[in-house]
């Protein structure tokens, strides 16, 4: 069974202004897996990432994502103070996951993988 694309990139091309191009007419369809990019230094790869997730824009072609996906940066200096759970921006889900196995069922913590930018909660709890 083949798995659907999960980002698509198609004849896409990035050029830093005055620079030559860093990637001219690259298609590449990734299925929902782990994967790393690997190259040389100035090859361009968190300049992939950042057409991916919209930071920047191409000069031509197109990018689709579906779903969602996570991308851990390589300067992890700024994340020091931070639990991978934050990081990934799903520690509010853990900590309603840990009070529904606790026994504690209010609404609010059902509702959490629903509306987590609207709650708050104490992440020193769990």
């Amino acid at each position: 069974m083949s798995q659907q694309p999960q980002i698509c990139l198609h004849q896409l091309s990035y050029q830093i202004a005055n620079q030559e191009p860093l990637f001219t007419d690259l298609t590449l369809n990734l299925v929902n897996k782990r994967i790393g990019i690997i190259g040389k230094n100035g090859i361009g790869k968190s300049t992939l990432f950042a057409l991916i997730t919209g930071s920047i824009k191409p000069t031509a072609g197109s990018i689709n994502v579906a779903g969602s996906f996570a991308i851990l940066p390589q300067n992890t200096k700024s994340f020091m103070q931070q639990t991978v759970a934050e990081i990934f921006g799903v520690a509010q889900k853990l900590f309603a996951l840990k009070q529904i196995e606790n026994g504690i069922c209010d609404e609010k913590y059902f509702m959490a993988p629903l509306q987590s930018k609207n709650l708050r909660f104490d992440i020193a709890k769990i």
